[in-house]
């Protein structure tokens, strides 16, 4: 037996033994018995639904937490500087754009996952990011590390 259905035998036998106790007047005036075995079992029941409810609630926020750290396919196959640069250039630069305002600056960050993120800087630098670095952060380095490679090549001619 579980530790849960263990509890809840436990919970059914003190129910069972205060209703049986409640049937006797003297006893239910001596130790001024005010709550009907009803009422009790109504109360646990519904603490147990409500047990159950908030169990089901982490369980669906944990898959969710698992479905936003997968990394989709498409960016998977992005597996070289060549390849990250040229994706950079089409999609990831449009949140640098001037000519965008704020909210559509922010949802082409938001079509990003945080990991999705981490990936692409971990083809360029190799060295893992901290937990706590912000998603714009880690963009912002990107683009500083294509603009400065683009610097260096146009001082080489």
């Amino acid at each position: 037996m579980t530790k849960n259905n263990n509890l809840d035998c436990l919970i059914d036998y003190l129910v069972e033994k205060y209703s049986e106790i409640y049937k006797d007047k003297y006893l239910v005036e001596k130790y001024k018995l005010t709550i009907q075995p009803e009422e009790i079992i109504e109360q646990i029941d519904l603490f147990k639904n409500i047990k159950n409810q908030k169990s089901k609630n982490k369980r669906n926020k944990s898959n969710e937490n698992k479905k936003k750290k997968e990394i989709r396919d498409f960016i998977k196959t992005i597996d070289s500087e060549e390849k990250l640069y040229e994706y950079y250039r089409l999609h990831l630069l449009k949140y640098y754009d001037k000519s965008r305002d704020k909210q559509e600056s922010t949802a082409v960050l938001n079509e990003y996952s945080k990991e999705e993120l981490k990936y692409l800087y971990s083809i360029i630098f190799k060295v893992p990011l901290k937990k706590s670095t912000k998603k714009a952060d880690i963009l912002w380095a990107i683009k500083s590390y294509f603009d400065n490679k683009a610097r260096v090549d146009s001082m080489r001619l």
